[in-house]
């Protein structure tokens, strides 16, 4: 039989022991959130220092295996143009899942997501009814934590952390992944922004290089104008393209291309002679909110009306020669 100097005995083993228990939950704890900021950072910087997509997306998917202790993952990304998910970047699914998962804003738990710019925590896909238009369970995902993807001021597409057994993601996990999704939107908004400016770099390398061999080949004055005009339309989608030449400070039609229209205003007062005047380009991007001209002054359509307006100076030995017009409707 236990007597009380036992039961005394146990109560201080007790006591030590819970004490030792919370200092090790304490530092196990400590340890964690140090390793998930240690993580966190290595995924900014990695982030920040790659601007290709498919570096940016791997980099994305390895920090959130890691940092939520999941088997699946799924980002999905706005098709450009479409209503459609894109899978862009996937781990633990089958190849063939980025033809299956192909949800429309609204359809299973990725697409209501997106419309509706809400994380959540879900515990059993498979009982989700939000799940029956984009089955996940079918990709052997049990559990799913699904967070938007914000950047730019709009929703460019969800990401999603799944395991292959039921689990109960908890508030901090949440927290962790919607930190985890902000770093990646962040990230694949720059690196989609690169890869535009990259693509239009190339596209305007090559109007260049066309602009110079037709140049090259003009026989007349009249002519190279011709395709000024015309190449500056295309290159830029504008809807009327006009260049002027300058006689004695007064600007002449030399070829315009686009809609047919009148130059509004008095002479001098119209946007192209303020570019003539003072030499700098200038760029309207709604018309109708313009104080600096009056709306007579812009090009008039003969249906409808310009929207935006841009000009820029055409030099000759440092000397502004004419100006170059766009318009928009």
């Amino acid at each position: 039989a236990y007597a009380e100097g036992d039961a005394t005995f146990l109560a201080a083993l007790g006591a030590q022991a819970a004490a030792a228990i919370e200092n090790a939950l304490l530092y196990e704890d400590a340890n964690r959130r140090a390793e998930e900021a240690a993580t966190l950072y290595e995924l900014s910087q990695a982030i920040s220092s790659s601007l290709q997509m498919p570096e940016v997306l791997e980099r994305v998917a390895d920090a959130t295996l890691s940092l939520l202790s999941v088997d699946r993952f799924a980002l999905f990304l706005r098709a450009p143009g479409d209503e459609r998910l894109e899978l862009a970047a996937m781990r633990g699914l089958r190849a063939d899942a980025i033809e299956r998962l192909q949800p429309a804003e609204g359809e299973g738990i990725p697409g209501w997501v997106v419309r509706f710019e809400t994380p959540t925590a879900v515990p059993d896909v498979a009982s989700d009814l939000r799940n029956a238009s984009c089955p996940l369970q079918n990709e052997g995902i049990v559990s799913l934590l699904a967070m938007p993807l914000q950047a730019g001021g709009e929703t460019i597409g969800v990401l999603c952390a799944g395991t292959s057994r039921r689990r109960l993601f908890t508030v901090a996990e949440t927290e962790l992944g919607y930190t985890v999704a902000n770093h990646a939107a962040v990230a694949i908004h720059n690196a989609r922004l690169y890869a535009d400016a990259r693509r239009k770099s190339l596209e305007l390398r090559k109007y260049f290089h066309r602009v110079a061999r037709a140049l090259g080949a003009a026989e007349s004055p009249s002519e190279a104008t011709e395709l000024v005009a015309t190449l500056a339309r295309e290159v830029t989608g504008a809807d009327r393209a006009t260049l002027y030449l300058a006689r004695d400070g007064v600007l002449e039609e030399a070829a315009s291309t686009g809609f047919r229209t009148e130059p509004g205003g008095e002479e001098g007062d119209t946007p192209a002679a303020w570019v003539l005047r003072r030499g700098r380009s200038l760029a309207i991007e709604d018309v109708a909110t313009e104080e600096r001209f009056p709306a007579s002054a812009f090009p008039r359509p003969a249906r409808g009306r310009v929207a935006g307006y841009g000009a820029v100076p055409i030099r000759r030995d440092y000397a502004v020669c004419g100006v170059l017009e766009l318009c928009v409707r």
